[in-house]
């Protein structure tokens, strides 16, 4: 059994046609077990999903990639992100179950018409942590070291929280003028960001606390 979901959209963004093949006797067993694929819009990827008919826990394994222009962040970003997934299982209302992939973006590196700055590239690994899925993203160069972490809850709203700290005495005064620009905020040589889904309140979080 197979079929296709054209112009599947997520908040206005496109995000492309959905292609499943079902497994049928899965579905005698109480199970939709599916092979997908996702193309023709911002994101591409296959992989395979498995959910229950009837609740449960719904388990993904398999690769996206896609633009980040267009995401619902105030950051003008440009640029690519992977994530290759080798396990996520996520209950609605309850959370993540288990989560593992590598992550990766050249967000920073290739949004130099919008910031008047390159970055470095940034990459992770997905987890799991109390029941929250976190996509953690870090990198650094010369002048400053950056982590920024996705957090999706059990009732499946997000947050996105960033922080710039500058690795030298002398920070790059083009860039200390443009991130309060952006919406950060200065604190001593580090710069904060946070952002949440419409209507969800800010969870406080303590990202680059590090010394040296």
């Amino acid at each position: 059994m197979s079929g296709t979901l054209d112009g599947l959209s997520l908040d206005g963004r496109l995000l492309g046609d959905f292609g499943y093949r079902l497994d049928g006797w899965a579905l005698w067993r109480g199970k939709a077990d599916m092979d997908w694929q996702l193309a023709g819009g911002d994101l591409t990827g296959q992989g395979r999903a498995v959910m229950g008919l009837f609740g449960g826990a719904l388990d993904i394994e398999g690769a996206l990639e896609g633009e980040l222009v267009g995401l619902p962040l105030r950051l003008p970003l440009l640029g690519r992100f992977t994530a290759d997934i080798d396990d996520l299982r996520f209950v609605p209302g309850e959370g993540c179950r288990a989560a593992s992939g590598t992550l990766w973006s050249d967000a920073l590196s290739r949004s130099q018409s919008l910031l008047g700055w390159v970055g470095p590239e940034l990459d992770g690994r997905l987890l799991c942590r109390d029941k929250i899925v976190h996509l953690p993203l870090s990198g650094q160069d010369a002048q400053i070291r950056i982590e920024a972490l996705m957090r999706i809850f059990p009732d499946q709203h997000w947050q996105v929280d960033m922080v710039v700290e500058m690795r030298d005495q002398a920070p790059d005064e083009a860039l200390a003028g443009l991130l309060p620009m952006l919406g950060f905020r200065a604190d001593g040589r580090r710069y904060l960001f946070q952002q949440a889904s419409p209507g969800a309140p800010l969870v406080p979080l303590s990202l680059g606390r590090k010394d040296g």
